[in-house]
């Protein structure tokens, strides 16, 4: 009886135990930080795109069946789970260069979709997506488009560029009520006495309203090289001036900061991007021919290369948190 006892006493208490364990919840899938650069080849032109890690390791090429235009942006999804690339080269059937256009991925290049969008200017450069993920915008000389991911339709009109210069689109801030762009003037104007082409920071409301220009015209890095991003809090965008150095500029004021980095004099600095925890900033930089990728924290310490290399220019980094 004493022995039937404990064992029964014993198995209740196992039972008991099992009934009120709290529940084990499933892990969270692992995130994890990736850089994102198109590279510009320097033997014969043209671009190849790579994902690598913060401090420069783990480098992944993203295959693709075409051609990249040289100055080629490739941009995270907001989920981290596709890859949007602004500038592939479609060819005619007599193999004449007849538009660039923009291609979705996986982070490894896999199901790869061109849009063609047929009807659209030739020069098209698709460089943001929205929040959802549904929309990307692609600059034009008339102004920043908006077409959906799925088919590369519904194109909506979200600017107008009266200068007969290119709209860049940066993109949507965090909160997803103000889009900014780079706006490119390229006609004189008399109190510059010159024709070189003027690049100016613009904000607006989501849908295009009440656009502002935030920076003085001929501030920011015009051309190819340039470029800007929003910090993770929508407080500031931070690009490049036309000297070849870093700067934030508080999207509410205006107000222009220089990031205080220890550069060479020789060095130029292009088409920066925030960490995802906005304290650090991924760049390309010429220090020599061709450019590499630096990273740094935005109070200008700890400065350090993360690119080494020497076939190809490591351009328009976009650092993000991915799945």
């Amino acid at each position: 009886m004493k022995t039937t006892t404990t064992c029964a006493v014993v198995a209740a208490l196992g039972l008991a135990a099992v009934l009120t364990a709290p529940t084990v919840q499933a892990a969270d899938p692992v995130s994890h930080e990736r850089i994102l650069t198109s590279g510009l080849l320097v033997a014969h032109g043209g671009a190849k795109v790579t994902t690598l890690d913060p401090d420069g390791t783990g480098r992944a090429p993203v295959k693709l069946p075409d051609d990249l235009e040289d100055f080629n942006k490739s941009t995270w999804s907001h989920d981290g789970t596709r890859v949007l690339h602004s500038n592939v080269l479609v060819f005619d059937d007599s193999g004449e260069l007849v538009a660039f256009r923009p291609a979705i991925t996986t982070p490894d290049g896999s199901g790869y979709r061109l849009l063609r969008m047929r009807t659209q200017p030739m020069d098209l450069y698709c460089s943001a997506w929205s929040l959802d993920d549904t929309r990307i915008l692609c600059g034009t000389r008339r102004g920043v488009f908006s077409f959906r991911v799925r088919d590369g339709r519904g194109g909506r009109r979200v600017t107008t560029n009266p200068y007969g210069g290119q709209d860049l689109a940066v993109g949507y801030s965090p909160d997803g009520t103000t889009l900014a762009w780079l706006r490119e003037r390229p006609d004189p104007t008399p109190d510059e006495g010159t024709d070189l082409e003027r690049e100016a920071l613009y904000i607006a409301d989501a849908d295009g309203a009440h656009a502002r220009r935030v920076t003085a015209w001929g501030l920011l890095q015009a051309h190819e090289v340039a470029g800007a991003t929003w910090s993770p809090d929508g407080t500031t965008v931070i690009s490049a001036n036309r000297h070849g150095r870093l700067v934030e500029i508080e999207v509410a004021t205006g107000t222009v900061t220089p990031v205080p980095l220890d550069l060479r004099r020789s060095d130029y600095a292009v088409m920066p991007d925030y960490s995802p925890d906005g304290q650090q900033v991924v760049f390309s930089m010429f220090r020599k021919a061709p450019a590499d990728l630096f990273v740094a924290n935005l109070d200008g310490s700890g400065l350090q290369q993360i690119t080494h290399t020497d076939d190809r220019s490591e351009l328009s980094p976009d650092w993000a948190t991915i799945p």
